[in-house]
């Protein structure tokens, strides 16, 4: 007959077991040296064991259960940013969340390594798309962890900012036809990927400190970043556009 274990983990032991687990970064991280030496692996997870004073595998075995329940969170999390309504994302309020959101950092580096070494043009923009997807999962995760200064129901400007343009995007991708909303997708995803690389950065960097354009009357037009942005949109939507149009001509 299989034993049952009949000793229950509290919230508490478990914040713990995570902790001990990611401050052991052979366990999860693909950086790390030792990271394939099972050996290392083993000591620490009687490290662990000896810490929380349970066997080793009953250890291993609780955090791969903590594991499950952060993936089954990051996928609520996922469909309802999919589904465009920014009032309808959802929030999670499972005790472990923030705690284990070093694996989803994780996450988003491997899925950035393989999209730049292997993959078509399409699976890196798909890839690039998820990985903006757990980037606002982290954000809507909720500070429950360690005390935070008390929550002030006033925004800060850039807060305001970043919610109604978040808002403008979804009203807008409401109302266009599939092939419109693909390429939509495709110019964010790609113009959020030159930004987080610093495209954006180095070209201010490397422009002149008066960024401005010649107008018709003589007097010098100061470019705004909601400008260049909107232009970039547009140049990166009429690029995707016009390739579909042409393989249909083709066809």
């Amino acid at each position: 007959m299989v034993s049952v274990e009949t000793e229950e983990w509290t919230e508490d032991q478990c914040v713990q077991l995570i902790r001990e687990f990611r401050a052991r970064l052979e366990l999860w991280d693909p950086q790390n040296p030792f990271y394939f030496k099972k050996k290392r692996k083993n000591a620490a997870w009687v490290e662990i064991g000896e810490v929380m004073n349970r066997p080793p595998l009953k250890c291993k075995h609780k955090m791969g259960v903590l594991m499950s329940s952060l993936r089954r969170e990051k996928a609520r999390m996922m469909h309802s940013i999919q589904a465009g309504d920014p009032s309808q994302f959802y929030t999670s309020n499972w005790f472990g969340f923030n705690e284990m959101r070093f694996l989803i950092d994780k996450g988003d580096r491997k899925r950035r390594i393989t999209s730049d070494n292997t993959g078509t043009s399409k699976n890196k923009t798909n890839s690039i798309f998820k990985e903006q997807l757990a980037k606002l999962c982290r954000v809507q995760a909720p500070a429950n962890v360690t005390p935070s200064p008390p929550v002030t129901t006033t925004m800060t400007e850039n807060e305001e900012e970043v919610k109604a343009f978040t808002n403008f995007i979804a009203s807008k991708m409401k109302k266009y036809s599939e092939t419109t909303k693909n390429a939509v997708q495709q110019a964010i995803s790609a113009i959020i990927f030159k930004a987080d690389i610093g495209h954006f950065d180095k070209a201010k960097c490397d422009s002149p400190s008066t960024s401005q354009s010649p107008h018709p009357s003589g007097s010098g037009l100061v470019l705004s970043n909601d400008d260049i942005f909107e232009t970039s949109i547009v140049k990166e939507e009429n690029d995707y556009l016009s390739g579909v149009e042409s393989e249909s001509e083709q066809e």
